[in-house]
């Protein structure tokens, strides 16, 4: 076996064992908060009948309250981690309210299509965030970094796409009006 093959043997198992540990983490993680976020999707969602406008862009407020807590964990890692995944589901929670919004307002083409496109989206951001993951876990070979790296995709898919879905439901709903 040639030196290259024999690296990049070593570089996929520590990698391999590297997603598991932080699988682990992570899963604990998510678990431990799952209570704040619960508590927290009260306050975050919105009534899907006759929604205000003050209230359609409420998602960016949660920018500012992610943006405190990040200061306040003062760069500790797990603290960190925790935060972004429970600002993750938030945003998780932002998306499925306007992806339901666009549902009701569509017509029969337009559902279809946006069902298609969530499909393709949770596919492609599923696969992206892991091309992502590996490529940084080959470079760096590990490390507390790539805990916070993978909180932050997570946080960051359902935030982008919140706000994507957002937009397009207040274009749909300038329209009706």
């Amino acid at each position: 076996m040639s030196r290259k093959k024999v690296v990049f043997f070593i570089l996929s198992i520590i990698c391999l064992v590297s997603l598991s540990l932080n699988g682990i983490l992570l899963r604990r993680s998510k678990d431990i908060d799952e209570k704040i976020v619960e508590e927290n999707l009260i306050v975050s969602n919105l009534n899907f009948q006759n929604v205000a406008y003050e209230e359609v862009n409420k998602p960016y407020d949660l920018d500012e309250r992610y943006n405190e807590d990040i200061k306040n964990t003062n760069g500790v890692t797990s603290d960190m981690v925790r935060v972004m995944f429970k600002y993750s589901a938030l945003w998780k929670a932002e998306m499925d309210c306007y992806y339901n919004l666009l549902i009701e307002k569509l017509e029969e083409d337009g559902k279809v299509s946006l069902v298609n496109s969530q499909e393709a989206w949770i596919v492609y951001s599923n696969q992206n965030n892991q091309l992502i993951f590996f490529c940084n876990s080959s470079f760096y070979g590990g490390g507390s970094y790539l805990t916070i790296l993978e909180a932050e995709l997570e946080y960051s898919k359902y935030r982008e796409r919140a706000i994507e879905l957002m937009e397009l439901y207040n274009m749909i709903r300038a329209i009706a009006e």
